[in-house]
């Protein structure tokens, strides 16, 4: 597998590469850039919500920073409706387990952030070290499984694009007459859009259980025949 990624050679952007090359300049970077944007993302609303609710715009702070957990709240809610409805449960357990949801809200934002960090570890390893290895991408899908694709999917309908809304009316508006603030929101307008852009670039090569579901058809193309080619030279 490291022979076929090392000396197959293709053209991309004028630029002679061989797969390990392309596959870092199509996916890894993407993911790391995807990874990076995710936690300013994050690291702005938070930081723009509590400035607006320190300049005593309590209701726009509050709402800033509860679009962040939006997409945390219906992805968990979704996933534990059922089990809620079918279990039987004491008012203690019932308490108990409330409170380890709420706690989930809070810090899946961040769980988040270290699945796409494992996940392109992973992608690595198995390029540069597991020369054996069949597939490049073997055991993606057990650090970053199908769900996590699902509420990286949600981001952009319930986060990014309601959060992008909110701060243009804010802006518009002049609701804060200080020019960091809106500076802040500018860059965070800018960070939302950005990731709207790459949520739907990741969930394209996500969207299927396949192993090369986000490997680009040209790569994985040239990847299957040159595996044939050797293959029938063998024979």
């Amino acid at each position: 597998m490291d022979g076929i990624l090392e000396n197959k050679h293709s053209n991309m952007l004028n630029l002679t590469l061989t797969l390990k090359q392309q596959i870092w300049v199509q996916i890894i970077v993407p993911r790391v850039a995807i990874c990076w944007l995710y936690v300013v993302n994050i690291m702005t609303d938070i930081s723009l919500g509590i400035v607006l609710i320190l300049e005593r715009h309590v209701s726009p702070g509050i709402v800033t920073i509860l679009l962040v957990y939006t997409p945390a709240f219906l992805y968990l809610t979704s996933q534990i409706f059922s089990h809620f409805l079918t279990t039987n449960y004491s008012w203690r357990s019932l308490i108990m387990d409330c409170f380890i949801y709420i706690g989930n809200i809070i810090i899946y934002p961040f769980i988040t952030i270290k699945r796409l960090v494992q996940l392109m570890l992973l992608v690595i390893k198995n390029i540069n070290e597991e020369i054996d290895c069949e597939e490049p991408f073997k055991g993606s899908h057990s650090v970053s499984p199908q769900l996590l694709h699902m509420y990286l999917f949600l981001e952009p309908f319930v986060h990014y694009a309601p959060q992008v809304i909110l701060q243009l009316h804010l802006t518009v508006l002049k609701v804060s007459n200080n020019i960091s603030t809106e500076c802040l929101q500018v860059f965070c307008i800018f960070c939302s859009l950005t990731n709207i852009a790459l949520s739907f670039i990741y969930y394209r090569y996500n969207k299927t259980e396949n192993i090369f579901s986000f490997l680009p058809p040209i790569v994985k193309n040239e990847y299957e025949n040159t595996k044939e080619e050797n293959k029938f030279i063998s024979e």
